[in-house]
């Protein structure tokens, strides 16, 4: 039941007047703004999670910043490449570095240091520009970047 807006007296939502005050009308309708949630919503996720788009431009610069950390990958959700990428750039930079103190080829192990670094950093720069420029490209939960 409704309160009459002159009174306070309960009366039903349809009555065209209040039985005690006779106002007109007694009961104000409010009108209500629908909001669309489909663009907040997952439809697909449990429980109906809020979805955060991820963005071309911040994957990007993940990838050119941080990207042997993998953190592009774990930007996009992609969670599994991003464990693999920093096993692999950790092993391969490690290794070719105790391989370049060891002395067998010529090369000082900080210098062997800075060439690996810079390759691996040449291909987080190709990722990132693949993520930035790709128009298919997904993220983890299977949606396109923005």
């Amino acid at each position: 039941m409704a309160k009459c807006r002159n009174c306070g007296t309960q009366v039903e939502p349809n009555e065209k007047y209040c039985p005690v005050c006779g106002i007109a009308s007694p009961v104000r309708i409010k009108k209500q703004q629908t909001v669309d949630l489909t663009t907040m919503i997952d439809p697909v996720a449990a429980d109906y999670e809020l979805y955060d788009a991820k963005s071309r431009k911040v994957a990007f610069l993940y990838f050119l910043t941080l990207g042997f950390t993998g953190a592009g990958f774990f930007y996009l959700r992609k969670v599994g490449r991003g464990v693999v990428w920093v096993i692999v750039n950790v092993l391969s930079i490690t290794l070719l570095t105790v391989l370049g103190a060891s002395k067998q080829i010529g090369i000082p192990w900080w210098g062997l240091f800075l060439i690996v670094f810079g390759l691996f950093f040449l291909i987080n720069l190709g990722l990132g520009l693949y993520y930035l420029f790709a128009p298919d490209v997904k993220d983890g939960v299977g949606e396109f970047l923005e």
